[in-house]
């Protein structure tokens, strides 16, 4: 668990850095994303915690981990998704000639 911390904090911290120096609109969309990559980071946390603690039937943990892992799935391609758009929206832009 400190490992993890660990790492989260070294990439919130350098994510802080590099936010500071972005313009408006990509810092915007690297939020969007890390909101994306720490969501499921927590919710990878959260149900592995729920999973491992305390006494549980084989049923519950085999329904938590199928949960935990599908979770994680789905808001790993939530954020794809919205990378894509991203990226369509700015290409879009760029076509288009518009700046900032």
């Amino acid at each position: 668990m400190l490992l993890f911390a660990l790492i989260g904090g070294a990439w919130l911290v350098s994510l802080l850095v590099a936010l500071v120096r972005a313009e408006l609109r990509p810092a915007a969309h690297a939020l969007i994303l890390a909101a994306g990559v720490a969501g499921a980071a927590v919710f990878g946390v959260v149900a592995d915690a729920a999973t491992s603690w305390g006494d549980k039937t084989d049923y519950w943990i085999a329904f938590a981990a199928r949960l935990e892992d599908g979770g994680e799935f789905v808001m790993i391609i939530a954020t794809f998704l919205a990378c894509c758009a991203i990226f369509d929206i700015e290409r879009r832009r760029g076509a288009a000639g518009e700046q900032d």
